[in-house]
């Protein structure tokens, strides 16, 4: 870093190459990002999978706990 230069000045620099070098692939992950926050938040599932167990608040099912797999009807 140059003498003189704050750390905010310096980063902002990089932050602007970073964005001029790589816009397309920001925001096409962005895009993306948001499709799956609202799918997620609409309770949309893009293929249809239908769980393997039974899950029930509140009850241990051991060290597996919160995990749940998936196949396609």
């Amino acid at each position: 870093m140059e003498p003189g230069k704050t750390h905010a000045s310096f980063i902002k620099k990089m932050a602007r190459e970073i964005w001029e070098k790589d816009k397309a692939v920001i925001l096409i992950s962005l895009f993306l990002l948001l499709v799956l926050v609202l799918s997620n938040h609409y309770d949309y599932r893009i293929c249809n999978c239908t769980s393997t167990e039974k899950w029930q608040p509140g009850i241990d099912h051991g060290a597996r706990s919160g995990v749940h797999h998936f196949y396609h009807k």
